[in-house]
């Protein structure tokens, strides 16, 4: 008997998608890049995955170029651009016919000849941190810190799920 009840569906999982990429370029080309599309909304819970791999696309120098298909730019990709070297479009939905254009202006040229192209360069991106309590995420100057896993909310009396793991075990290992 097939369920009532859909499941929801998945959240992106560019942290994922990023972090395979990174094996395979590992193993293989020196002058790997990636091209990271993005149809959804930031999930604030994928923000410290996300950060950690172009972290280490940063460290290979790796060039990771960011598309967001979105009503509004993406500031996770804008800093993903910025952090990697690479170079940050934004292609409203309705504007869909200018994204084939966009990807071939932009992305297809590799890191060599990208020196020599007027390409459009981000000029600065926004680094405030974003709160991950909040979706979609808000982009805060000032926040609460978790001192275990440095997660930022906005929030002082939200509960981190690293803390309340913590707090958890440590109870558990107190009743025993």
């Amino acid at each position: 008997k097939p369920s009532a009840t859909r499941a929801a569906p998945a959240a992106p999982a560019v942290a994922a998608a990023l972090g395979r990429f990174l094996c395979y370029a590992r193993r293989g080309d020196a002058t790997a890049r990636a091209v990271v599309v993005k149809l959804a909304p930031d999930d604030p819970a994928q923000y410290h995955a996300t950060m950690n791999c172009l972290f280490a696309a940063k460290r290979r120098k790796v060039l990771v170029d960011a598309c967001s298909v979105a009503p509004s730019p993406s500031p996770l990709m804008r800093q993903a651009a910025h952090l990697a070297g690479g170079i940050f479009a934004h292609v409203p939905p309705d504007r869909l016919d200018r994204l084939l254009a966009t990807a071939l202006a932009s992305f297809a040229a590799d890191a060599a000849c990208r020196e020599r192209l007027a390409l459009p360069r981000l000029a600065e991106a926004d680094f405030r941190v974003a709160c991950l309590c909040c979706a979609p995420p808000k982009l805060l100057a000032r926040g609460y810190c978790c001192t275990t896993c440095l997660s930022v909310y906005c929030r002082p009396d939200f509960v981190c799920p690293c803390s309340a793991g913590l707090k958890a075990a440590a109870a558990g290992a107190a009743g025993t």
